[in-house]
């Protein structure tokens, strides 16, 4: 039963971040249509049906997603505070990934100087530190010298970034052959022309706040791609990339998209606002029924003894005894 409860208790953590999410965008977001659809996509987004759905591992890129809501919430309270303190500790202490907002805890914290804040970055700084106390008890080997911004790893953000906001997976069957390049560069074109136009039309604080929204997007996809493929040498496109990096990137984008179509000052083109909110939504709907898998790789996969099977054979039968460690099992 214990695949069970690690794939339900899978379920149950993101839609608690998705429920944090809705909550802790209030302030900064006012629409409650925009924000549940935001929250929507955090558990239904079509990068995360393939991989992560029911993957208690992957719930890191749900924690990475929702940290920037909590280190930028207006929710002040004290029991806000400790939840906020919280998330955003469990983000940092995930995955490395996060430590990619420490400028935001930091510049954020220092600009808005209130306690609240502080405390909030302060937890996110623990969570970090044991991360990185963790990176130096182990043995990672480093990554070759690569090039972060050559020609692949640029389709591969427009693919997984730009194009997998925009369409979804539907833009994935156009990354693997020459005739869908003018495709994706035009749903890219496409994207980045719609963010510009949302972008002059927002207030001042809702342009700096969606200006750094997007280019964490960016980074947030290149730094980890770069570093796990690039460079190390193994990498061999964009199908050695798995979705679970197109998480954060697309929420990145979907919040930037969010807070500049209903900022919280009500400042702005109200015609964009307007008719921005309800499109938002619908999208975000059509997105969702149209991309995401209701199976994903695991779901596909040999079953758990077909597995351990298939690795015994190939790697310990006449391998080093001294390599082995026998595992007692309840058979």
């Amino acid at each position: 039963q214990l695949p069970v409860y690690l794939a339900i208790s899978s379920a149950f953590v993101t839609a608690l971040l998705a429920w944090f999410l809705y909550h802790y965008s209030d302030g900064w977001i006012t629409s409650r249509l925009v924000r549940f659809a935001l929250a929507s996509l955090l558990v239904l987004m079509p990068a995360l049906g393939s991989e992560n759905t029911a993957n208690i591992t992957d719930t890191i890129w749900a924690f990475t997603a929702v940290a920037p809501w909590a280190l930028i919430s207006l929710q002040d309270r004290g029991r806000d505070v400790v939840i906020r303190g919280v998330v955003v500790f469990l983000a940092a202490s995930a995955t490395t990934v996060s430590l990619l907002f420490i400028p935001l805890a930091l510049g954020y914290a220092l600009v808005r100087r209130m306690k609240a804040t502080w405390v909030v970055a302060t937890a996110f700084f623990g969570g970090g530190l044991i991360q990185v106390v963790v990176i130096l008890q182990s043995h990672y080997r480093s990554p070759a010298v690569g090039h972060p911004l050559d020609s692949v790893l640029a389709q591969a953000t427009a693919v997984r970034v730009f194009a997998m906001f925009l369409v979804g997976n539907r833009g994935e069957e156009y990354s693997f052959n020459s005739s869908g390049e003018g495709l994706l560069t035009l749903t890219s074109l496409v994207c980045v022309l719609i963010l510009a136009a949302l972008l002059v039309g927002a207030g001042r604080k809702c342009q700096v706040l969606g200006i750094v929204l997007i280019a964490y997007a960016v980074v947030t996809f290149v730094a980890p791609v770069w570093y796990r493929h690039a460079g190390s040498g193994i990498f061999t496109g964009i199908s050695s990339i798995t979705f679970r990096y197109s998480v954060v990137p697309v929420m990145m984008l979907a919040s930037a998209v969010a807070v500049l179509i209903a900022p919280a000052d009500r400042s702005g083109n109200r015609t964009i606002a307007r008719i921005g909110r309800p499109v938002f939504a619908v999208y975000m709907v059509v997105l969702i029924v149209t991309g995401f898998s209701a199976t994903n790789d695991r779901s596909s996969a040999p079953t758990w003894s077909v597995s351990l099977t298939h690795t015994y054979q190939a790697d310990c039968i006449g391998a080093d005894p001294n390599k082995l460690v026998e595992v007692r099992t309840l058979k």
